[in-house]
């Protein structure tokens, strides 16, 4: 009797779980074809030249392989907010990229790489203007003689060579 409950309980739990996934995964589907349609209606109008467009449209097929690599296992809380922050950032690229004609102008706390707006990674020339370590991680990242430290506002802090400007370890907090 208690293995008939269980089992009983366990398929109405796999039958509740499945319409959520495919509602997430129909969701994200209609978010690619909407990226896709305002990707094309920039180049038809010719306010997305050539080489931005082929970057824009690189980024929206990892986005799509992503969210596939994602869905075999079942979304994660932090693989939707994954997917939510690059879509998110796609879209302004594409929407920036139609209103400026095809010059790219990012954030102030992001950086152009490829006609595309991106965090900074090791290895770059720190050139963002991000205020200090908040005092809260203030004990762990202090500035020294040979690096200080930038806080993203969002949720990396980064370690800066004081001599050469560059990157040289980002921290996620």
């Amino acid at each position: 009797m208690k293995r008939l409950i269980l089992t009983l309980a366990a398929a109405s739990a796999l039958s509740t779980g499945a319409p959520a996934a495919a509602q997430t995964t129909a969701t994200y589907l209609a978010q690619f074809k909407v990226l896709q349609t305002r990707l094309d209606a920039g180049i038809r109008t010719r306010k997305i030249d050539p080489g931005e467009a082929s970057a824009l449209r690189d980024r929206i097929r990892e986005l799509r392989n992503l969210e596939r690599e994602f869905r075999r296992g079942g979304y994660s809380t932090a693989e939707r907010q994954s997917l939510r922050e690059k879509m998110q950032l796609t879209r302004t690229e594409i929407r920036r990229a139609i209103q400026n004609g095809g010059t790219v102008n990012c954030p102030p706390d992001l950086v152009v790489r490829n006609q595309l707006c991106v965090r900074p990674a090791v290895g770059q020339v720190y050139t963002a203007k991000w205020p200090a370590v908040p005092s809260r991680y203030g004990s762990r990242y202090r500035d020294t003689s040979r690096y200080w430290y930038r806080f993203d506002n969002v949720d990396r802090i980064y370690q800066i060579d004081r001599r050469t400007g560059r990157i040289v370890r980002i921290t996620r907090v």
